[in-house]
């Protein structure tokens, strides 16, 4: 009978208590958003990452929208493109109205882009439907220009640029056909030309795209190499496989030049382009060209004994004059000899080589991938020293 009495009682304050639970939780996702916000501003992309996620398990509807742009977004600093395609999904989902489904589709072609997927994002934006918004017409027209753009399609970039652009500006309208007058020479080095020359005469690909000492390099190393099979014949069965692979090397490395200095010139053309459209910072990091070179000469500057100072210089040599005429076939980051000039610096002489012996010994094509971290950007599995 007392039971009874207090059940509706009981059931009240239950309910009192639910409420406040909800509401200071509610204020706590708020404070845990605001938070990420900050961590994002300070460009802290994987802490802002996870306090992201922890508010999106925990939001309600109407807010996960928001939260899969910011976790994209966060995955788009992070070049982890895949997953910030799947947050762009999520988002169109969550959207409650047309206009915010086709943010989240434009914000999309924009993780296509920065993969460098220009055919496929102008597949994806002719599916787009703007509904006369002109904010959204500019915004895929921009889209569509740089689409263009990053497929050397020139003439149909500038007409979508154009579009983009304010029809009363003719200031902007002005300076962005000047800037097309000279977009030939966007074109080159031609990345086949380069790898022919380099087929015809080895080094002079590298020299043509601007990398003048490593063409120089490639020549005098595959010249020694040719004149020590012509004047040791009994050397041949050591020497035909080095000038096999430094000479493919040559070849691939002219390519590759090239193909950095062309990028280089894009890029430097498409920060111009995008100086007469302010506000779409997200999308210059396109054309960026990533800088993976290392400073090897640190290693030397460190050594505090003679022998590891030996050491790091002759392995600094390799990668210089040897190394960087080989084909890519360390299928590590950082490289091999990179890995020993660390290993000998950390560890010591004894213990490092060894260290830096095993890591030659794990280098090899049939490597599992499930033992290391794989890099789907660089083509290479993490294992630092």
């Amino acid at each position: 009978m007392n039971n009874n009495k207090h059940s509706p009682l009981k059931i009240n304050l239950t309910i009192l208590l639910l409420l406040f639970f909800i509401k200071s939780y509610t204020q706590d996702i708020n404070a845990i958003v605001n938070f990420a916000d900050s961590l994002y501003n300070e460009q802290k992309f994987s802490m802002a990452l996870n306090e992201y996620q922890r508010a999106y398990f925990f939001a309600e509807n109407e807010k996960k929208q928001n939260l899969c742009i910011q976790i994209a977004n966060c995955n788009l600093a992070l070049e982890n493109y895949g997953i910030a395609k799947t947050y762009c999904d999520s988002a169109i989902i969550y959207s409650q109205t047309d206009s915010l489904k086709t943010a989240c589709r434009l914000h999309k072609i924009v993780c296509y882009l920065l993969e460098n997927n220009f055919e496929y994002a102008l597949l994806k934006l002719d599916e787009i439907k703007t509904d006369s918004n002109s904010y959204f017409q500019t915004r895929k027209s921009l889209l569509q220009g740089i689409s263009n753009l990053g497929i050397e399609q020139y003439d149909k970039a500038l007409q979508y640029l154009n579009t983009a652009l304010n029809p009363t500006d003719s200031v902007k309208q002005k300076h962005l056909k000047q800037l097309f007058k000279n977009s030939k020479n966007l074109k080159k080095p031609s990345p086949t030309l380069a790898a022919l020359m380099s087929i015809v005469l080895p080094g002079s690909g590298q020299i043509y795209s601007g990398k003048y000492a490593s063409g120089l390099n490639s020549l005098l190393l595959l010249g020694g190499l040719t004149c020590l099979g012509v004047y040791s014949p009994g050397l041949n069965i050591l020497v035909a496989p080095l000038f096999s692979r430094y000479y493919m090397g040559g070849i691939l490395h002219a390519n590759k030049f090239a193909k950095e200095k062309k990028m280089l010139k894009q890029a430097g053309f498409a920060s111009e382009i995008l100086t007469l459209f302010p506000g779409n910072e997200d999308l210059k990091p396109i054309f960026g060209v990533k800088q993976n070179e290392m400073n090897f000469h640190k290693h030397i500057l460190d050594s505090d004994a003679e022998i590891p100072l030996l050491i790091s210089a002759s392995f600094m040599a390799y990668k210089n004059y040897f190394s960087s005429q080989d084909v890519d076939a360390c299928v590590f980051s950082p490289t091999c000899s990179v890995y020993m000039m660390e290993t000998v610096k950390k560890y010591g002489l004894v213990t490092g080589f060894l260290d830096g012996l095993d890591r030659l010994m794990r280098c090899h094509a049939f490597v599992h991938k499930n033992d290391y971290n794989y890099n789907k950007n660089t083509d290479k599995y993490n294992d630092p020293n």
